[in-house]
């Protein structure tokens, strides 16, 4: 975020969303995300402020890591949070969680390799019975196929 300039931010031709177009500081992977309602508005309300041709004006690190700790305290977090804290949590809880598929996560994340993804998604008990209740309702579609399990049985 902190090394966002204006020529990241494209406009897709078709449907005129903007994206961000950039590559991993840590492993140079190239990366294009989408940017979704909540993240576009943040950017309309603070692009322009960067006299220096970033889009945003960013605090330096031990600044913004003691806001992070006194919004946390503030929301009655008492975990150390941390910048891994809540990349691991929009990995699981916002992404995995709400079935975006592990590949998208991994792209999402910047992994070169799916395993290292794999560390992320622990499948929570509401994942699992949510997907145990998808598969129960296709699997009743198709009960009319099946023959009568009783005769089976006799």
């Amino acid at each position: 975020m902190k090394n966002l300039r204006e020529e990241n931010l494209v406009k897709n031709p078709v449907d005129g969303s903007l994206w961000i177009r950039t590559r991993r500081q840590k492993t140079g992977v190239a990366e294009t995300v989408k940017l979704l309602p909540v993240p576009l508005s943040i950017l309309n309300k603070y692009r322009g402020l960067s006299d220096d041709g970033r889009v945003f004006v960013v605090p330096y690190y031990k600044s913004v890591f003691e806001m992070l700790k006194t919004i946390a305290k503030h929301a009655g977090i008492q975990k150390n949070v941390t910048w891994h804290m809540a990349r691991h949590t929009m990995a699981t809880v916002i992404c995995l969680s709400n079935g975006m598929p592990l590949e998208v996560v991994s792209s999402l994340l910047g992994h070169k390799n799916i395993k290292s993804t794999q560390i992320y998604a622990k499948i929570t008990q509401e994942k699992l019975g949510c997907e145990i209740d998808t598969l129960a309702s296709k699997l009743a579609k198709i009960e009319q196929f099946v023959p009568n399990i009783d005769l089976v049985v006799k």
